[in-house]
């Protein structure tokens, strides 16, 4: 399943030509692409196997996570991504993800413990990976991933970080007459 813009740089392409390069193996295999469409719909038809590929288009969300919640993997197989938090909600639905190396994918994702990172303009490399968690080895990506959101991630964690962070901003912009920091960086507490 893709889920996002369909365009060039999220991979939207190298998922059609994955499509192409599954059929053999995996029969019953559909693509299904979740998002603006942007017209590339055309394209990835065009690349073959069209009955394969299901084009929902952008959903509403509750329609959007029953559609999410049938997918057997999640590929994401992006060139271009910032700190993307589309790969949490998808370890929340506990089903295997595989997504991009470049960019932000070794920062989220433990590579074959917590989902599986990719090159995506190696589409070989992203069928190797749908093969890999299309069997038991998916279901302990998932249970590894879900012990790493609740590690690194839990509401509780977050809030607290959030919390020191800005403690710390304000402390160093209150100046040293309220207890903050000296322009030199020394910082003194007066009562």
């Amino acid at each position: 399943m893709f889920v996002g813009k369909l365009t060039t740089a999220k991979g939207a392409l190298d998922l059609a030509t994955l499509a192409q390069i599954l059929s053999n193996d995996l029969p019953g295999l559909k693509v299904v692409y979740l998002g603006q469409d942007c017209s590339y719909r055309g394209r990835i038809s065009f690349v073959g196997l069209s009955p394969r590929r299901l084009f929902p288009g952008a959903l509403p969300h509750t329609e959007t996570l029953a559609w999410l919640g049938v997918a057997r993997a999640f590929a994401r197989p992006s060139h271009l991504e910032a700190f993307s938090m589309a790969p949490f909600g998808e370890m929340v639905l506990r089903v295997p993800l595989i997504y991009t190396r470049p960019a932000s994918g070794p920062k989220l994702i433990d590579d074959a413990r917590t989902g599986l990172l990719v090159a995506p303009a190696k589409p070989q490399q992203v069928a190797a990976a749908v093969r890999h968690v299309d069997s038991d080895f998916g279901s302990k990506l998932v249970s590894a991933a879900q012990a790493a959101l609740d590690a690194r991630f839990s509401l509780a964690r977050c809030t607290d970080m959030s919390l020191s962070f800005y403690a710390a901003v304000l402390h160093k912009s209150a100046g040293p007459a309220f207890g903050g920091c000296a322009p030199e960086g020394e910082c003194r507490v007066t009562s």
